[in-house]
């Protein structure tokens, strides 16, 4: 890495994901930010987690428990005073960058990757961004149409991919009322005069449109996969599936690579819990073994596939205990093990449904934090 004294949200990411720079996160936040979500990568790192009032004005101290030769990234919510205190530690003989513009620019920062198999001609980008553990999709032909897949209100990532395609947006889609973060399928589908596609509006005031179960919501032409909606509720009660091509599943919250969706966040645990276990022992009985699952979130790193796709067959997640047990079991393993919903996820499903706005920085806040729609679970499927 070259001398300097700071690095991007972008360039941090990049080097967590294949870098080998000697890094060492130095993060100031308080003990309670830190817990909520810490700057997370493919590699491990040292961490040294100081308040920054602890800190401040004592670099040598701080020096200290850094690993000899480390360059120190220096980490506060919004970037100003890691850059006083990575200032200090220059001045002791620290190789020292302030992550400009903080926790704020993380929580923006999204690697894009194509999955692998589509027919030539078409695609299927997945969009992973890393601080909330939220993945979105682009599922397209170049140079012809595309489809965008429960995107975040960070459109300049959506529009890059499919510039990088010379693909036409034709139509946004939720599989859900998000939860976890704000939706930005509705202002981009406007902003593009597309229609905006989602079927558990539960009240929603915003224009969209309700696909039905079965329906081709994107045909990109001979080369493009149809995509399909798939209706597979308890997550929400409208959750609906992609089937895409027929091989492959954008599941949204129904399905992840480890786990299933939490089906609690509407208060209704086990009514929606119970429809849950029938879409995955039922509704999706029908797809074969060989469809590949592409998720709408993921609770851990370790997830991801060699190729850096977070993604599994459904035949081995169908090997979980959650398409093994009895209903009554099925309920107790995935309800009675959820930890309580963030405090935030309630107003958040407002602001999706358009029955509150709130300035931009005040949306920031609200998605402090990584994701937690996955439920819980305490046994493993059979071997």
């Amino acid at each position: 890495m070259a001398e300097r004294t700071d690095i991007t949200a972008s360039e941090l990411a990049a080097e967590l994901e294949s870098g080998t720079a000697p890094l060492a996160i130095v993060d100031l936040r308080a003990p309670g930010e830190v817990a909520r979500w810490r700057v997370e990568g493919d590699r491990e790192v040292p961490r040294v987690e100081r308040a920054y009032w602890d800190v401040l004005g004592e670099p040598e101290t701080l020096a200290a428990a850094l690993p000899p030769g480390a360059v120190a990234v220096v980490i506060c919510a919004v970037g100003n005073t890691s850059a006083i205190v990575a200032d200090e530690l220059r001045s002791v003989g620290v190789d020292a960058r302030n992550l400009r513009d903080g926790m704020a620019a993380w929580s923006r920062v999204h690697v894009a990757r194509t999955v692998p198999g589509p027919a030539a001609g078409s695609y299927i980008v997945q969009l992973d961004r890393i601080a909330k553990g939220c993945l979105s999709y682009v599922v397209g032909t170049d140079g012809g149409p595309a489809l965008v897949v429960d995107p975040d209100r960070h459109h300049d990532e959506y529009r890059a991919v499919l510039d990088g395609h010379r693909s036409t947006l034709a139509a946004v889609f939720d599989t859900h009322l998000h939860a976890d973060h704000v939706s930005g399928a509705a202002a981009l589908a406007e902003s593009a005069g597309v229609p905006y596609l989602l079927t558990d509006d539960a009240g929603a005031l915003r224009p969209h449109r309700h696909p039905g179960d079965g329906e081709v919501v994107f045909e990109g032409g001979p080369l493009t996969a149809r995509t399909v909606a798939l209706y597979a509720p308890g997550h929400t009660p409208g959750s609906t599936g992609l089937l895409v091509d027929g091989r492959y599943l954008l599941s949204g919250d129904t399905l992840f690579v480890e786990g299933v969706g939490r089906p609690d966040l509407g208060g209704h645990a086990r009514e929606w819990g119970t429809e849950l276990f029938h879409t995955l022992t039922e509704r999706l009985a029908s797809l074969d073994d060989g469809v590949l699952v592409l998720p709408a979130h993921y609770q851990s790193r370790r997830e991801r596939n060699p190729d850096g796709i977070f993604a599994a067959l459904l035949g081995d997640l169908r090997r979980s205990a959650e398409f093994h047990e009895s209903l009554d079991d099925f309920l107790a393993d995935v309800v009675a093990h959820t930890a309580a919903a963030p405090a935030e996820y309630g107003r958040i499903r407002t602001v999706n449904l358009g029955v509150e706005t709130m300035a931009p920085e005040l949306l920031d806040e609200l998605e402090v934090g990584k994701n937690q729609c996955a439920a819980g679970t305490t046994r493993p499927g059979p071997a």
